[in-house]
């Protein structure tokens, strides 16, 4: 059977002041106590059910959301509004459920997106620096980039949709 932890008045107030501040592992490591156990006496203390982080959501950390979530990253948003990256996340689902923002790619994805047109001038100055492509290689380069215009159109039509 695991050992009880024991918990202070100090520790429950901690725990009660900064559960929706910090994520469980911050609280965890502050604590000194495993994530699990921090989980469960936050539950018990606080009186709250599965739903725990989401129950607690404020109007107004939806509303600051829905109007920074294209121009600000979850870190960002966290640190504006005093709140753990793992809250954000769950109000970002609630909004989403909601269908008040909508989230197409990952933000990796998109940092990723914004790196194309470099690539693609790296593509053409390769292509003019090489003097002897034959024929049938410049009908192969021709076709990729035709593929990957057809699939850029594509997601465009679906985004207007």
């Amino acid at each position: 059977m695991p050992k009880k932890v024991e918990w202070t008045k100090e520790e429950d107030e901690f725990l009660i002041e900064n559960y929706h501040k910090m994520t469980l592992r911050e609280l965890s490591a502050h604590l000194n106590k495993p994530t699990p156990t921090v989980d469960r006496r936050a539950k018990d203390v606080l009186h709250l059910g599965s739903k725990a982080r989401i129950d607690a959501i404020t109007d107004e950390e939806k509303k600051f959301v829905k109007s920074n979530w294209e121009t600000m990253t979850i870190t960002e948003l966290a640190k504006e509004l005093g709140v753990s990256r793992n809250r954000v996340n769950s109000i970002s689902e609630i909004l989403k459920k909601e269908g008040v923002i909508k989230l197409k790619y990952r933000r990796s994805e998109i940092v990723r997106l914004k790196l194309i047109p470099a690539k693609l001038k790296d593509i053409k100055d390769f292509i003019l620096e090489i003097e002897n492509f034959n024929e049938a290689d410049m009908y192969d380069i021709a076709d990729e980039v035709e593929a990957i215009l057809e699939v850029i159109k594509e997601r465009l039509q679906e985004g207007i949709e």
